[in-house]
């Protein structure tokens, strides 16, 4: 797995890359602001503020998510969660 970082923190690239293209989604939506929005801002924004319930609950949902996604074979859409 290819990491790349980012403030200082080491992130999986894939996981950077689908921030990136969220970044340029948003761009995209509001007619590309300018500023525009940067995908570390976006990292940033989703790391910071949720409490440990929030936390726990999005990974919770993901998980039964990518497992219900995927009863055949067992495995999780995303690469993080493998």
């Amino acid at each position: 797995m290819s990491m790349m970082t980012v403030n200082g923190l080491p992130f999986p690239t894939d996981v950077a890359a689908e921030y990136i293209e969220a970044a340029d989604m948003i761009n995209k939506d509001f007619g590309n602001p300018h500023p525009k929005l940067d995908y570390k801002t976006l990292m940033v924004m989703r790391c910071a503020g949720p409490k440990a319930q929030e936390i726990a609950d999005d990974f919770r949902l993901a998980i039964l998510v990518g497992k219900r996604l995927h009863q055949d074979d067992g495995r999780l859409p995303n690469t993080v969660l493998r």
